[in-house]
């Protein structure tokens, strides 16, 4: 997967009141300046992803599906 990293300017915050929250967790297994692997669990889904810097403001990213078990495992 290709990310493009952007950012915009809102000028009105929208109400988000309504909103279900999601619980994030994430933990970084290494880190340099042109890439990273992390393990991270959004409500049920567990992940390790390889995030690789190609420029400034690209990245290439590569996930892989864990179980409950390895993430916990990778997480001590």
């Amino acid at each position: 997967m290709l990310e493009i990293e952007r950012k915009f300017l809102v000028k009105t915050i929208p109400d988000i009141s309504h909103l279900q929250s999601l619980e994030y967790e994430r933990h970084f297994l290494y880190i340099s300046p042109a890439s990273e692997l992390r393990i991270q669990r959004k409500g049920d889904l567990y992940e390790l992803e390889r995030k690789v810097s190609q420029e400034e403001l690209i990245d290439q990213k590569y996930k892989l599906s864990l179980s409950k078990e390895e993430f916990e495992a990778l997480k001590k």
